[in-house]
């Protein structure tokens, strides 16, 4: 039995670069913008999925 990834390693690699790219254009574009968001993270905030519950 064999098994076989969705995306070859060069691609993963490729798509990865892309969106560093991506995150590094905008960063130049808004670096006071940039600034707000990693001071935010560094004070606990999280990005992403999110799950809220009544405590």
């Amino acid at each position: 039995m064999t098994v076989q990834a969705e995306l070859s390693n060069r691609e993963q690699l490729l798509a990865t670069a892309a969106e560093l790219q991506a995150m590094a254009d905008l960063i130049g574009k808004y670096p006071a913008e940039a600034q707000l968001i990693m001071t935010a993270l560094e004070d606990g905030l999280t990005l992403g999925p999110m799950r809220v519950a009544d405590q």
